[in-house]
């Protein structure tokens, strides 16, 4: 009979746990590749649904314009870099700055005119009609008082996540 050693032993036991440790079911290989791959599905299907807008910010005085009818109109000052990317028709989103309430909503307006040179140092002037008038996005007519000041944000351009992160990519 052959007698085991305590170091023998201790070889034979740290062997034995080896393979184990070093064993792997075949299950937590699979799963784990799955939940990885709809991980992965899940964020870019999130990327490919979720928009994110180009906007140029600027401060906006609504001033009342008295017509045939009273007419009120936005005017805000763009500098010329931030206005090449403005065209007529697109989307103004108007922030009162002193308004009372945690979140008054914004006011929706259109781009009507840009003008052709410089107004003030080398800022744009931007004409912004209010379709709405002064009505916020939650339904509630603000009162208009005389050269109200407010900020004022184009949405120039409206891509997909997925798409600003391909065309980071592909440069």
């Amino acid at each position: 009979m052959t007698r085991i050693t305590p170091s023998r032993q201790d070889e034979l036991i740290s062997n034995e746990i080896q393979e184990l440790i070093s064993y792997r079911p075949h299950w937590v290989i699979r799963k784990g590749n799955t939940i990885f791959a709809l991980i992965i599905i899940l964020l870019v299907t999130f990327a490919w649904f979720l928009r994110y807008p180009d906007i140029v910010k600027g401060s906006i005085v609504l001033v009342a314009i008295n017509e045939p009818v009273p007419v009120i109109i936005g005017q805000m000052l763009v500098s010329q870099t931030a206005a090449v990317k403005i065209k007529i028709g697109q989307r103004v989103l108007i922030r009162m700055k002193s308004l009372p309430g945690n979140d008054p909503g914004y006011i929706t307006g259109k781009v009507s005119a840009i003008s052709k040179g410089p107004s003030v140092g080398d800022s744009l002037l931007i004409k912004v009609d209010l379709p709405n008038g002064m009505t916020t996005n939650y339904h509630k007519a603000i009162l208009f008082s005389r050269n109200l000041d407010a900020q004022a944000e184009v949405v120039t351009d409206s891509k997909r996540l997925f798409e600003r992160l391909m065309a980071r990519i592909r440069t």
